[in-house]
């Protein structure tokens, strides 16, 4: 068991940032952004998949130790997801929950590819058909 890892790991997708654990203890746990040059060394992971888990974060002080960072798919190239010592919140919340006219509402963990995609389909089924001549 591993008495530091915070809250229950709802696997969906693959791990991003490369999360090194294999025959590590988790004082040696080691995520890299999607290039590998930025590099985190938090003491505890948890993956958020509602408001409630990123609430139980920010009010578990004695479990989850400070920095607390939030981190969507980890391509950032500058160290504004690294934890060294604390907390790394991967933001699983990733449903695009509006899609108006000129805007979109997404929760904090979407990725812009599935945006645009999502996008795109509202665009293409909404366009006038052609007729055939």
């Amino acid at each position: 068991m591993r008495p530091n890892y915070a809250i229950a790991r709802l696997k969906r997708e693959p791990d991003h940032g490369a999360a090194k654990r294999a025959g590590k203890d988790m004082a040696e746990l080691e995520v890299t952004n999607w290039f590998g040059d930025v590099v985190s060394r938090p003491k505890v992971i948890v993956d958020a998949n509602s408001v409630d888990d990123v609430i139980a974060v920010l009010k578990g002080v004695g479990k989850y130790p400070a920095p607390v960072r939030a981190v969507g798919s980890n391509h950032s190239t500058s160290p504004c997801g690294v934890a060294d010592g604390g907390t790394l919140v991967r933001m699983k919340m990733n449903r695009i929950l509006n899609i108006g006219a000129d805007t979109i509402t997404v929760e904090a963990g979407a990725r812009h590819i599935d945006i645009a995609d999502s996008r795109t389909a509202i665009c293409n089924s909404t366009s006038t058909p052609r007729s055939a001549a």
